[in-house]
């Protein structure tokens, strides 16, 4: 298809792999714009892109929106075929809903007229491309192509960074029990960087994608409970401090001199136990109780 102005990536030895090639989820009404999606494939494919469409009836308890979700999300760009069909369909207004939640980036494009008041609102402010019956599907095609070119490598990005950040959101469930997947270091500094270099015209970084790329670490369930258990037993008077609350109240220094009256709640008590045992370890006979001792027996010698 040299003569449209599109290039062949399907041989060579610097031909991109499937995986390589942006993705291009094409939504459509099946009942009127069946062959005009088939078209696009073919050409999308040749001018080096990934396309792909939802061929499939809705089977009877099937979770279609887990489906088409997944297709979304692994798409670069969604192409939606306005039609007379596709605005009435509420598999297709759900499409459009969802593509625009995960930020990515819609292109509309046209054959069949549809009124505008029937066009979903996040498509109405586009651009659209109109493939015409009875004119050159090439002219469109190369538009389309030139279209989903621009800032590839930056939507390509957003792409990759979605999956992720939903990988983390469908693992973590609030309790940060995937901060593992959570980007760090280079990784973290390029997301930030990545975000800085969006256009004004590009797709919205998304509250999920912010709260992914903003290099903050929740706290694990466990670790919050340790917390609140720890603020609790500080709050909480030992049962010296309930006994004798002036001891309690007293000076670190005074406390030293009487460490017989040491507690464990989370008062001064607490706070100087380790002091006076590393005291008593270190000069076990200075304690008050082998002080007293030390001068009974030299009273009674004396005796």
């Amino acid at each position: 298809m040299t003569d449209l102005g599109l290039t062949d990536r399907s041989g060579g030895a610097a031909a991109e792999t499937t995986a390589e090639k942006p993705g291009i989820f094409i939504s459509y009404a099946r009942s009127d714009s069946s062959a005009l999606a088939e078209e696009l494939v073919a050409g999308l494919e040749l001018a080096g892109f990934r396309p792909f469409l939802d061929r499939h009836d809705i089977a009877v308890a099937e979770d279609w929106e887990a489906r088409l979700g997944a297709l979304i999300l692994g798409a670069d760009t969604v192409v939606f075929i306005l039609s007379p069909a596709a605005v009435r369909s509420e598999r297709c207004a759900w499409e459009v809903e969802r593509a625009a939640e995960l930020g990515k980036r819609l292109i509309p494009v046209q054959r069949a007229p549809v009124p505008e008041a029937e066009v979903p609102e996040q498509l109405r402010r586009l651009n659209y491309i109109f493939f015409r019956e009875g004119q050159s599907f090439a002219r469109p095609l190369r538009e389309l192509a030139a279209a989903l070119r621009q800032d590839v490598e930056w939507i390509r990005e957003h792409t990759r960074l979605s999956g992720a950040a939903a990988r983390w959101q469908a693992r973590d469930r609030g309790t940060g029990a995937a901060n593992d997947l959570l980007l760090r270091g280079d990784d973290l500094a390029d997301a930030k960087a990545w975000i800085a270099r969006r256009k004004e015209n590009a797709p919205e970084i998304t509250a999920l994608l912010a709260s992914f790329s903003d290099g903050k670490r929740r706290e694990s369930g466990s670790t919050r409970r340790s917390g609140t258990r720890k603020a609790r037993r500080a709050r909480t008077p030992c049962r010296r401090a309930r006994a004798r609350p002036a001891q309690c109240q007293a000076s670190p220094a005074a406390l030293v001199r009487d460490p017989g009256g040491i507690g464990y709640g989370g008062c001064a008590w607490d706070r100087i136990r380790t002091v006076v045992r590393l005291r008593r370890m270190a000069r076990p006979d200075d304690h008050p109780g082998a002080v007293h001792r030390r001068d009974c027996r030299s009273a009674n010698r004396q005796g």
